[in-house]
């Protein structure tokens, strides 16, 4: 892996570098941990499962790479992270992880299970502004309490693919389908310069119309989650779809861009309207409403 954590509980993550590391550490035995052998090895905690890895490289030159990464370990740093068996099995960034399915469940809620599922709720804002800016929806109230809906009621934060750094996409892969029509669209999307080409449809006032005199469906999912790691690299996808009466119309394959997705939680609200803030905290406070029906109370 090529990004890492200092704390489980933190919801950011950062690149593997000497200069950072020892800022973030300030070289404190909870990160530099002697071995059986006598050696003094750098540590820290994965950003997508929250199991310990070790550092490699940061000190030591490698032979076939010029830059650190971190590698899982199969046993837990005391005062730091917490190895669990099954997190480690279906983690993205394991070279040989898991193998899986979208009908596959973990056993239990664990601590990172319900690490998920609180980040999604205390930060469901940014989540619902994430997703309007990968697909180019506008997602209103009403639409967001059916995101939650179906995400818990799938009990997709038992999904062996879902992480801390993937909770946007986890919540557009287990939405079930649904309707397009008169959903407000962001008119420099690519999406509406697509649906702007197609002629049984029109775009009025921002929202997608029927241009015929017909019944028409009009519906949008998301399929295919895939992962793949390039050299330490985690490469994360989901595909975008738009079907027109059962036909494909539109298709768009999204690139999770955990960097962005990180500065955005930690982007200062200060800097916001009080409209804009007020909005965050009606979506906040429907993500609680939700999660406290489902058994999870944050």
């Amino acid at each position: 892996m090529d990004r890492i954590k200092f704390d489980q509980n933190d919801t950011q993550n950062y690149p593997i570098e000497k200069k950072l590391f020892e800022e973030k550490t300030h070289k404190s035995k909870l990160f530099n941990r002697r071995n059986v052998s006598g050696e003094i090895n750098q540590y820290a905690i994965c950003p997508a499962c929250n199991g310990p890895v070790q550092v490699i490289g940061l000190y030591k030159k490698l032979r076939n790479t010029d830059k650190p990464y971190g590698k899982h370990i199969n046993y837990s740093l005391s005062g730091l992270a917490s190895y669990y068996q099954e997190d480690y099995d279906y983690c993205p960034y394991r070279a040989k992880r898991q193998e899986y399915n979208k009908e596959t469940r973990k056993a239990e809620v664990n601590p990172l299970v319900r690490s998920i599922i609180q980040k999604l709720v205390l930060n469901f804002d940014r989540m619902i502004y994430l997703i309007s800016k990968y697909t180019g929806i506008y997602i209103s109230k009403s639409f967001a309490r059916i995101l939650l809906n179906d995400y818990f009621d799938s009990k997709a934060y038992l999904y062996p693919g879902s992480t801390l750094i993937n909770i946007p996409f986890m919540l557009m892969y287990f939405m079930r389908a649904n309707t397009l029509f008169y959903r407000k669209i962001d008119l420099k999307s690519r999406l509406a310069q697509a649906l702007e080409s197609c002629q049984e449809l029109a775009i009025e006032n921002g929202k997608i119309c029927n241009n015929t005199n017909g019944y028409q469906s009009l519906e949008f999912c998301f399929i295919a989650h895939e992962t793949k790691l390039n050299q330490h690299t985690l490469i994360e996808t989901l595909l975008f779809q738009v079907m027109l009466n059962n036909n494909l119309i539109y298709e768009d394959k999204l690139e999770l861009e955990p960097k962005y997705i990180e500065n955005l939680i930690h982007f200062d609200q200060t800097k916001l309207s009080e409209k804009i803030k007020e909005n965050n905290k009606s979506l906040i406070k429907l993500a609680k409403e939700v999660a406290k029906e489902k058994g999870f109370t944050f």
